[in-house]
């Protein structure tokens, strides 16, 4: 149901927002936050069919990277760098966390680009702060070791080109009947989303890598909010460790690097079956595929062993790991429906 096309034309946006209510008890220092006043944020391209938002390792998410050590071994072999993508392996994503802000649409960092997105979810977090799968609560990353079942009460930010598409497609048509829905023009969605919090009830806050960009001064709403936060999360014994230093990535990528190990032997057994080596150098082809190339000596021998297999081959090995690993992929998911 299209609730609102928003007009962003001329706004500035670039500082916290807070709705008129609130700026009057701000003024007259009576301002105190609570559960009621935060709104979850999520950006993503995925829209949340059913009304749920999976985590990528239950949504089986994929990636594309290079087999174990292959990198440095490859570009020494190779004219057109662009060439080193037809390399690529397919493997699943295991990161079993969805991620949210808290009152404001978190900024690109170091650590991931988050602009451009076809989607915005806004969700009360009232209605997930009991929620047994609740990890961590932040302001700039409050995170859920579980797909989210969302509420009623859930608003989607679109793009208006972006709906204009989705709006008479099958797959979306019903869909978004289910959601309130806010589209706007260009794109700065960091102010669409701002000016729908304060539709909605809601201050907006800028988010940075670190927390709102205006926390740390006690005399700010945005310090005001992190605070509270902080408390809530002390006193009802959440945790408020950061992602990048959990445990929780830690098991993630390990993960994900035993598989890419995995599917790196395959393609070297591959390759052996093509060359016969002794079984010292399989032994040592298989620690490449195990660890990567950890010294020049290792790089030169799978570069020369590359050689000897021929490029052709190698990308003809490759496209057949991949599409027995998309194979691998399905039986899983059929067998999880079952």
């Amino acid at each position: 149901m299209l609730i609102e096309e928003i007009d962003l034309s001329g706004l500035n946006l670039d500082y916290d927002s807070l709705i008129t209510s609130h700026q009057e008890k701000y003024n007259d220092k009576e301002l105190n936050y609570s559960i009621e006043d935060c709104c979850l944020i999520r950006t993503t391209n995925h829209f949340p069919f059913g009304r749920i938002i999976m985590t990528p390792e239950n949504a089986y998410a994929l990636y594309r990277d290079l087999p174990n050590g292959f990198d440095d071994a490859l570009r020494g072999l190779l004219d057109n760098k662009e060439d080193i993508k037809r390399f690529e392996i397919i493997n699943r994503l295991r990161r079993n966390t969805v991620h949210f802000t808290i009152n404001g649409l978190v900024g690109n960092h170091i650590n991931g680009d988050f602009s451009n997105r076809a989607f915005v979810i806004l969700e009360p977090l009232k209605n997930h702060i009991n929620d047994e799968h609740l990890d961590t609560l932040r302001v700039e990353d409050t995170y859920f070791t579980n797909n989210i079942e969302l509420s009623n009460e859930t608003v989607i930010v679109i793009k208006s080109d972006i709906y204009e598409i989705i709006k008479n497609d099958p797959l979306y048509a019903d869909e978004i009947k289910g959601y309130k829905i806010y589209t706007y023009k260009g794109d700065d969605e960091t102010k669409a989303v701002s000016v729908v919090l304060n539709k909605l009830g809601y201050d907006s806050f800028l988010v940075s890598a670190h927390g709102y960009v205006d926390s740390g001064n006690p005399r700010l709403p945005a310090d005001m909010m992190d605070k509270f936060i902080s408390k809530y999360a002390e006193e009802h014994s959440i945790s408020q460790e950061r992602h990048f230093n959990s445990q929780n990535r830690y098991d993630a990528i390990e993960k994900q690097e035993e598989s890419k190990a995995q599917i790196t032997t395959k393609i070297i057994d591959y390759m052996l079956e093509t060359i016969k080596k002794d079984q010292y150098d399989i032994d040592e082809l298989h620690k490449i595929a195990k660890y990567g190339c950890l010294y020049k000596e290792q790089r030169d021998y799978l570069a020369s062993f590359i050689s000897e297999v021929g490029l052709d081959n190698l990308t003809g090995i490759i496209n057949r790991v991949n599409e027995e690993t998309l194979s691998i992929i399905e039986e899983e998911k059929s067998t999880r429906k079952m």
